[in-house]
């Protein structure tokens, strides 16, 4: 009776390894990863050197792609923490599978800033929306 009580511990502790190991194998680190047609990467990151501050920008799409339009809204945060949107801001059409640009700007120092990239990325008549944001803190 002992002998049929330890292969069924024995049998029951092989199917919860293999299910785990199922499981685990499913989910993987490609679960997070942003699935675009067009895209390849939407990058919009923040800079500074002193107080000049540096939005840089790369979307690169892939050979199907025609064109790229982009908008990037600009904030800082005023003293009470909330995000404010500056006059400045910026516009981009390229025919091109990639746009790659940096702007300027006077920044203050210990003053955060956001930029926020909206573009949108053509494959002859079909095209696909991808955004990203970059924060930094003047220093």
């Amino acid at each position: 009776m002992k002998a049929k009580s330890y292969i069924s511990v024995f049998l029951a502790a092989v199917l919860a390894v293999l299910c785990i190991t199922s499981v685990s194998a499913a989910v993987g680190n490609d679960a997070i990863s942003p699935l675009w047609l067009y895209t390849n990467t939407a990058m919009c990151d923040i800079g500074f050197n002193g107080t000049e501050g540096t939005v840089a920008i790369n979307v690169i799409g892939t050979s199907a792609v025609t064109r790229i339009t982009a908008t990037v809204e600009f904030y800082y945060k005023n003293w009470l923490g909330v995000w404010v949107e500056d006059d400045q801001g910026w516009e981009y059409d390229v025919n091109s599978t990639r746009l790659k640009v940096t702007e300027n700007f006077d920044a203050k120092s210990g003053r955060e800033y956001k930029a926020v990239l909206n573009a949108t990325v053509y494959s002859g008549s079909s095209s696909e929306t991808v955004s990203d944001t970059g924060t930094g803190e003047c220093p």
